[in-house]
């Protein structure tokens, strides 16, 4: 049974049409370097810190009582569908976004979908090829969607919305055919959370909370969970798979005010708001410096620390900064531990020189004044 559904909404990679306001300080290509970089990050912390642990993490139904059965089903990872709503929603679009699962060994699930002229299209899961959802991301085509910044990425979300309920739906109309267990699969309510690729350090804990908050009880049923984010839009909103399509209406969108008037369109209403975390979206130039200060100070106080690690013959590695002997590749791991979710945007900030690490101290700087419109 589906209890929830994670979808990102996401813009293709493409030099030139991609985080072009990152240009004057990246450069065309390492504008969409960056764009592709966070994507996979938020990607691939969907899929291995949201689902995948989640369902190392669950019980089996035997272990756990009556009382706690709609919490297991929401716990399981299997049981979260996981979309990826992509602009522009045509062919060249759809093959780019595969590109992109490809580079990251991720699957696609298998969908019949008959993309329009305008984007968009209705959707099929091949339920024949997937016995389990959580094999893969389904490619989602946005509405309309030639820019994600334009005036009408309400009716995009909204269409989204339908047609992720729809998906949501019919998964579970086909993994449960006896009455009773349609029955019980129609009684239990959904989330449907979105996610910008705009945020590639992710609040784990607001995503599972956001995910468990529509089966936690009956009252969170009518509760939405946003993450604001620095600049007044929201990097994060939660709904119930119950929420109105009219929760996208009147929404200023790309303004201070985005996150204060989606509050306000969804207690308009009769719907809860509860607020995440602050999430750090990555749309100026001073944005993606700002990151960097950021990761590199990350792995600096890593650095600094003494670490302790178990390894499975019950010793331990002792990794200290100041010692010379240990190798550098079990300081990147113990680093990559802690910051895993920024991999990929780690990794092309280094790549395009704004991260450099300094020879003498071992320690992280970033390199923004180093930085040149000539980039390419």
């Amino acid at each position: 049974m589906i209890t929830g559904a994670i979808v990102v909404v996401a813009k293709c990679p493409i030099p030139g049409k991609s985080k072009t306001r990152l240009t004057p300080l990246l450069g065309i290509n390492g504008s969409a370097l960056v764009a592709e970089a966070m994507l996979s990050d938020v990607l691939i912390t969907i899929q291995h810190e949201i689902v995948t642990k989640a369902i190392s993490n669950t019980k089996t139904p035997t272990e756990i009582s009556a009382t706690q059965e709609q919490q297991h089903h929401v716990n399981d990872g299997s049981n979260i569908l996981k979309i990826l709503l992509y602009a522009p929603g045509d062919q060249d679009g759809y093959h780019r976004m595969k590109e992109v699962l490809g580079s990251l060994d991720l699957k696609e699930t298998t969908t019949t979908t008959e993309i329009t002229d305008n984007g968009g299209g209705d959707i099929c899961i091949d339920d024949a090829e997937n016995n389990s959802l959580n094999n893969g991301w389904i490619l989602l085509p946005m509405l309309s969607s030639n820019d994600l910044l334009s005036s009408d990425l309400g009716e995009k979300l909204m269409d989204a919305l339908k047609r992720v309920r729809s998906i949501i739906e019919l998964s579970n109309t086909k993994q449960y055919r006896k009455q009773a267990a349609m029955k019980q699969a129609q009684q239990t309510p959904s989330s449907i959370l979105f996610l910008g690729m705009d945020s590639p350090e992710l609040p784990l804990e607001e995503i599972q909370h956001g995910l468990q908050l529509s089966s936690s009880s009956s009252s969170s049923t009518n509760t939405a969970l946003l993450c604001p984010s620095e600049d007044g839009g929201y990097g994060m909103l939660c709904v119930p798979s119950t929420a109105p399509d009219e929760i996208f209406h009147n929404i200023q969108w790309s303004h201070s005010l985005t996150a204060l008037s989606q509050i306000k369109a969804i207690t308009d209403l009769n719907m809860d708001v509860k607020l995440g975390r602050l999430m750090h979206d990555i749309d100026e130039p001073q944005d993606v410096i700002r990151l960097a200060h950021r990761l590199c100070a990350r792995r600096n106080n890593n650095t600094k620390e003494t670490l302790q690690r178990p390894i499975t013959n019950n010793t331990t590695i002792l990794l200290q900064s100041s010692s010379k002997t240990n190798e550098k590749g079990e300081i990147e791991q113990q680093q990559q531990q802690r910051t895993g979710s920024c991999k990929f945007t780690w990794e092309n900030l280094i790549k395009l020189g704004l991260i450099k690490q300094n020879q003498d101290t071992g320690l992280w700087v970033c390199c923004d004044s180093t930085m040149n419109d000539s980039k390419e």
